[in-house]
């Protein structure tokens, strides 16, 4: 069950809200402020470092964790929400999408830019939450009948599979792998090629991968010659790139 709501923007927290049902504490006034900026912290280190990826769930020890959404219209604009770890993650994520739909529909961007800072202008939308909030009171049921549901049909296509003849010849048509859109992207240096990367770089990886950047080798020659994978040759070349390393030829 969801316990509080969090809507941020720029690591300042527009509405916080307790469900009317649970005690909450992270949404507290003196609370918000400072943990607003430790989501958007986290949000922000994840963009630094591609090989995170997008944080969608903190887990707490105090048997509490954090589900985590951007809004997909409007930039540095994050919901999260606090529930038990007994919580349904599905139903969660179903719930946060149902309020940043409801969120963005009613406050566009322009309307965020030009906030006056004043937390109640949003106080509106806390009838919106309610609503919702009541939605999540039978979500979470309705999804532990769809899971027993999709168990019995799994159980019943298993069973007429079982009573098919079994020596009916099966025809396996195999794809070729797909190519990645970055893999005859070529790193171009834009240091001395006789500097020793090893004097201001750490990552074993990384200056591995900086030594074989000659202009005209592709990312996947790259990953080819040092068996790395492609994508993580990538990232760590898009890094170089923000250090002004280096720069791509696409």
């Amino acid at each position: 069950m969801i316990k509080d709501i969090f809507i941020i923007k720029d690591g300042v927290p527009l509405l916080t809200e307790q469900c009317p049902k649970v005690n909450g504490i992270l949404s507290k006034n003196d609370n918000a402020l400072m943990i607003s900026g430790f989501f958007s912290a986290l949000d922000s280190l994840s963009d630094q470092f591609q090989d995170f990826g997008n944080i969608s769930e903190l887990k707490l020890s105090n048997d509490m964790k954090l589900s985590f959404m951007r809004d997909p219209k409007i930039d540095n604009l994050i919901y999260i929400a606090s529930t038990d770890t007994k919580s349904d993650e599905k139903s969660v994520k179903k719930i946060l999408k149902k309020i940043s739909s409801s969120f963005s529909n009613k406050y566009n961007a322009d309307m965020l830019e030009k906030w006056s800072g004043k937390r109640a202008d949003f106080k509106e939308f806390k009838e919106e939450l309610e609503k919702i909030y009541s939605y999540d009171d039978n979500l979470e049921e309705s999804n532990n009948n769809q899971d027993m549901e999709e168990k019995l049909d799994v159980q019943k296509n298993h069973e007429e599979n079982v009573n098919e003849d079994k020596n009916e010849q099966v025809i396996e048509v195999k794809t070729p792998p797909k190519k990645n859109s970055f893999s005859n992207a070529k790193p171009i240096l834009r240091i001395k090629s006789n500097l020793n990367p090893e004097r201001f770089l750490t990552g074993e990886k990384a200056i591995n991968i900086i030594k074989e950047i000659n202009g005209n080798r592709t990312v996947a020659d790259i990953s080819s010659k040092l068996q790395y994978d492609e994508k993580e040759v990538f990232n760590i070349c898009k890094n170089l790139m923000k250090m002004g390393l280096m720069s791509f030829c696409m």
